[in-house]
């Protein structure tokens, strides 16, 4: 009120940040705004400031739209300044914005040009997290070879950091590639490292989004207890600082998880919490038809046939419009069985068909559950087909790459439970010892 514009930026920053920091994200976003209408437009330092805490509060409030173009403001900002450390910056919200989204290409892209501009200006920590993003983003993507070589790269560079929290953020991030290609043991003990830095830092944040990791992982061995004791920690997290996207994250894999231990009907309540979520916010595309397609798990083994055929050509479809055809793949064999139990044995051999064409072709790299893919497959094709010989190859090669992902699972306790409480991998073991015992 007295004209003191300098000052008063000082002081909504301020407000801004600590409204954050409690999870009042309404509020900080309109400290922000009297930021950035307390600076002039020249003051290109201020503006960048502002901006930076206002997009990280669009980002907790799913407000994409206006996160879009306050990350395209920063960007023109790093330009005019001429400051690679900023275009790292900015490159790596943006990168960020395409994670949330699940906008994959346009998170590479993202990434990559952080990287860049991130070696020139020598700041080694953003190109980490860089790197990181890269490698999330090809994992995602399904290139496997590139994916390998940007975790190198990255491996390469962690001896740069001196921050030993920073370091064990980065392997907890890395951990999620390790997730997809089945080495879960690895996965899980990066993870878990990562979230105690974080625990150790009060970073409530890191904590959460790592959460969502470790409690998949853990559902993925079977371990259901400790997987909803990290998602339901994560999930109280994220509520408390106001980011609903890694509420609803969290909702839809808790949902799972409760329903793996055998507690459907709070799985079927969690999971349409999430769904309604999703439809909601209408952004997350990959999160949205994976809770579709637990939802259809559900309905399935509930026996409600067409309802949970309804979910999982929904998932099918969306899965297709982002190209995540390992995640595709999975659903539609659930589907594929859904229709053979209807009877609609020729829908049923199709989509089988396609399924079985893809393993050969390009394996189960990417599947959350692929022992749940072969079981299903193996139902579809001895039912269609004149002879059971194509599905004891599913059994087979399914067998062999149970034991595989077994035998890289160091601890024998975490080996155990993923062959005997993770039900699909049981039925997998049961039913390769019969068709052993006939031959």
């Amino acid at each position: 009120s007295a004209g003191m514009a300098t000052r008063a930026f000082g002081f909504w920053l301020r407000a801004g940040e600590r409204a954050k920091a409690q999870g009042a994200t309404l509020e900080a976003r309109a400290f922000f705004d009297r930021a950035l209408d307390a600076v002039a437009p020249a003051d290109y330092e201020r503006r960048w400031l502002a901006l930076v805490g206002r997009e990280n509060v669009f980002s907790l409030r799913e407000e994409r739209q206006a996160q879009r173009e306050d990350i395209e403001a920063l960007l023109e900002l790093a330009e005019l300044l001429d400051d690679d450390n900023r275009r790292a910056h900015a490159f790596f919200q943006q990168a960020h914005y395409g994670l949330r989204l699940k906008a994959f290409p346009l998170m590479l892209r993202a990434a990559e040009a952080s990287i860049v501009a991130a070696g020139r200006a020598g700041s080694f920590l953003v190109e980490v997290k860089a790197w990181i993003m890269k490698v999330t983003a090809l994992t995602y993507l399904g290139e496997w070879s590139a994916a390998q070589q940007a975790v190198e790269a990255t491996l390469n560079r962690l001896p740069h950091i001196a921050d030993d929290r920073q370091r064990e953020y980065a392997l907890g991030d890395l951990a999620f590639y390790y997730s997809r290609i089945g080495d879960s043991s690895r996965a899980l003990q990066l993870m878990q490292q990562g979230a105690e830095a974080a625990r150790r830092a009060n970073d409530r944040l890191k904590v959460s989004r790592l959460g969502v990791n470790v409690g998949f992982v853990n559902v993925q061995l079977g371990r259901y207890a400790e997987a909803c004791a990290a998602f339901e920690e994560g999930l109280a997290f994220a509520e408390a600082l106001g980011d609903q996207a890694l509420q609803t994250s969290h909702r839809y894999n808790l949902s799972y998880a409760y329903w793996s231990r055998g507690d459907q009907e709070i799985a079927w309540k969690v999971g349409q919490q999430a769904l309604q979520e999703f439809r909601t916010a209408g952004q997350n595309t990959l999160g949205h038809a994976c809770c579709l397609t637990y939802l259809g798990i559900y309905l399935k083994e509930a026996g409600d046939l067409s309802a949970a055929a309804a979910y999982l050509a929904e998932a099918r479809a969306m899965y297709a419009s982002i190209k995540a055809n390992s995640y595709r793949m999975e659903a539609q064999a659930v589907e594929a069985c859904c229709m053979l139990a209807q009877q609609r044995q020729e829908e049923a051999r199709q989509l089988a068909t396609e399924v079985w064409a893809y393993i050969r072709a390009y394996g189960t790299g990417g599947m959350d559950f692929p022992s749940r893919v072969y079981i299903y497959l193996a139902d579809v094709l001895m039912a269609v087909e004149e002879t059971d010989a194509s599905a004891n190859q599913v059994i087979e090669l399914g067998y062999n790459e149970l034991m595989h992902r077994a035998a890289k699972i160091s601890d024998a306790g975490w080996r155990r439970s993923f062959l005997e409480n993770v039900a699909e991998n049981n039925t997998i073991l049961e039913r390769w010892a019969k068709m052993s015992t006939k031959e």
